[in-house]
């Protein structure tokens, strides 16, 4: 019944995905005798890349699970039952993820990532790309006469990941009262580019939302307790491995 309907739900055919489900709750069907249900779908071409180089490597695969649900376990203080959306900024592409009651209620991943605003700040500037890093980590979304073509440079990328971001936030505000009646609480930044100087800000000016930047640490310990040995930027990029500990 679940495969019949999945490709309602993702942008690939049933028969080229590999996906698995799991109860909402205490697996009580609803009043009109209907089950609430998490699906997590991937691509069978990519899952079978993975299987065979664990098996190349003499390893036994048992499961595999999307980078998602390990950011969430990262980001999300344990039994905090609001909703966010995450927005995980890679190197090469964003995942965005809308989590309700600890659970992935959304996910999908796009192709804009923090070198997409490297490479926009390169060409603009005209200076290779390990100086346009430099800029884009020092400057970042300042407005000011010494910083303003990096500024219009980054803007124009920034602008199409927060089109993006505004279109999925949307979309699951159409379905909230549906889904379990919960609104976006606010947007979380985390990632190698989440914490990009005035990006919060512009977000939350933008999108008319709370935005800030997520504090991956907040499962692992108190920083009354603790002080991990790494600078707050360096850690955004670290939230999948470190929900992948938890």
């Amino acid at each position: 019944s679940i495969e019949l309907h999945l490709e309602e739900y993702i942008p690939i055919g049933a028969g080229e995905a590999i996906f698995d489900f799991e109860l909402v709750g205490d697996g009580s069907p609803t009043a009109d005798n209907k089950y609430d249900i998490i699906v997590t779908a991937v691509g069978r071409e990519l899952v079978d890349a993975y299987y065979e180089v664990f098996s190349r490597a003499g390893f036994t695969l048992l499961s595999l699970e999307p980078e998602s649900h390990s950011i969430a376990r990262s980001l999300i203080k344990k039994g905090d039952k609001d909703t966010f959306m995450l927005v995980d900024i890679g190197r090469e592409s964003t995942n965005l993820s809308v989590v309700g009651s600890s659970l992935i209620r959304l996910n999908s991943n796009i192709a804009i990532g923090g070198d997409s605003i490297t490479r926009a700040i390169s060409k603009e500037l005209k200076i290779d790309t390990k100086e346009a890093e430099s800029v884009k980590h020092e400057k970042g979304m300042s407005p000011n006469k010494v910083n303003n073509q990096a500024f219009f440079a980054t803007l124009s990328t920034v602008t199409v990941l927060k089109d993006e971001i505004v279109a999925r936030y949307q979309y699951w505000e159409e379905l909230s009262v549906g889904a379990n009646g919960s609104k976006i609480l606010s947007i979380i930044l985390s990632g190698e580019s989440g914490n990009l100087i005035g990006l919060a800000d512009y977000l939350d000016a933008s999108i008319g939302i709370k935005v800030l930047v997520a504090n991956p640490w907040v499962n692992v310990a108190s920083f009354a307790d603790y002080i991990p040995p790494m600078q707050k930027v360096e850690s955004l990029g670290y939230a999948t491995a470190i929900g992948l500990a938890l």
